[in-house]
This record gives C-alpha cells, sequence and structure tokens, in this order.
C-alpha cells in the first residue's frame, strides 16, 4: 500500500536532499608556532604579513547560496510575523498611536527579510512549511484578535464618556433652569 503525501510533507523531504549536497568547507587550523598568533615578529616576511587562506571554490560557493535561498522564505515568514505583532503590541502600548505608524517601510523590511536571511543561513536553521504556514497563521489572527481587544476596550471607554457627558449635560441643564428660574424670580420681586 502506498503512502499519501501532501505537497508540504513532499517538499521538506526534497529538502533534505538539496541539504545532502552540501559539504562543510574545511577549515585549516592555525600554526600554534605562527609568529602572527604568539606575537613574535622575527621571522615574518613582511610581503605576507597573515596566514595564507583556503581557496574559496564553486562549491562552496554554491552551498552558501542554497542555503540563503532555502532560508529566504523563513526570512519572509518571521519579517512578517514581526512587522504584524510588533506594531499590534506598540498600539496597545503606546496611547494614542496607530499600527500603520509602527509597521515597516518596504526599505526597512527588505533589510530585516536579507538580515534573517543571512542569520538563519550561517546558522543552517531550517522550517518546514507547516511550521511556516501555522505560524503565519498563528500571527495573523493572534494580531487581529489583539487588535479587536483594544477596539473593544475603546470602544468602552468612549461608551463610559458618553455616559458621563450625557450625565453633565442632563445637570447643566438642570442648573440652567435653575438659573432661568431665579431670574424670573428676581424680576417678579423688582
Amino acid at each position: 500500500m502506498s503512502e499519501i503525501k501532501d505537497d508540504a510533507s513532499a517538499w521538506f523531504e526534497s529538502l533534505g536532499q538539496e541539504i545532502q549536497d552540501y559539504q562543510v568547507p574545511d577549515i585549516p587550523q592555525p600554526d600554534p608556532d605562527d609568529p602572527d598568533l604568539t606575537g613574535d615578529t622575527q621571522g615574518c616576511d613582511p610581503q605576507r604579513p597573515y596566514a595564507e587562506t583556503p581557496e574559496v571554490t564553486d562549491t562552496d560557493l554554491r552551498n552558501v547560496q542554497n542555503l540563503r535561498e532555502i532560508s529566504r522564505p523563513t526570512a519572509l515568514v518571521i519579517v512578517g510575523t514581526m512587522d504584524t505583532i510588533l506594531p499590534a503590541i506598540g498600539t496597545m502600548a503606546i496611547k494614542g498611536s496607530q499600527r500603520d505608524d509602527l509597521r515597516l517601510t518596504p526599505d526597512e523590511h527588505d533589510t530585516l527579510v536579507e538580515a534573517w536571511t543571512a542569520y538563519l543561513a550561517g546558522k543552517s536553521v531550517q522550517v518546514s512549511p507547516g511550521a511556516a504556514l501555522l505560524l503565519a497563521i498563528l500571527t495573523i489572527y493572534g494580531a487581529k484578535a489583539a487588535t479587536a481587544v483594544s477596539n473593544s476596550r475603546t470602544r468602552d471607554q468612549l461608551q463610559q464618556q458618553q455616559q458621563q457627558i450625557e450625565q453633565l449635560q442632563s445637570q447643566l441643564q438642570d442648573k440652567q433652569q435653575e438659573i432661568d428660574n431665579l431670574r424670573r424670580d428676581t424680576k417678579e420681586i423688582d
């Protein structure tokens, strides 16, 4: 009997195959007798002040590029999540602020996506499509729920203020009526 697989699990399995081709580059170990490391300057060649660096191959560059490409969708989800949650929290924390004032500009968004892509590629972090989808759903609806709660509180406050205004207007009308009565009584006495 064949196993039924959805698109997400098929993608995740193929992701593992892509990563299998990744080869960690050899990092040379420093020579403990190296004068650059010991501080000893005798015997150093002034024309070659630094130790030789390993040659970077095309495979190394492709591996780094592949890791960045794999990490970019996750970075987009993370930045989208941040741009949804943080403004919602900010509008609740900062009275009178608007959500759009705290949202990222396109340049800020692109900068954060590139930074997150580099970070995730450097740490070789992988997020399955299902986890990314779940995170996106929770982020969007979580922020909407927080905004709804904030709006509900604001409506309640406005309703209370409206009731206070109506009470004060009623008191003002009563006082105005008293003033009118006193004026009328004063005219009758004169």
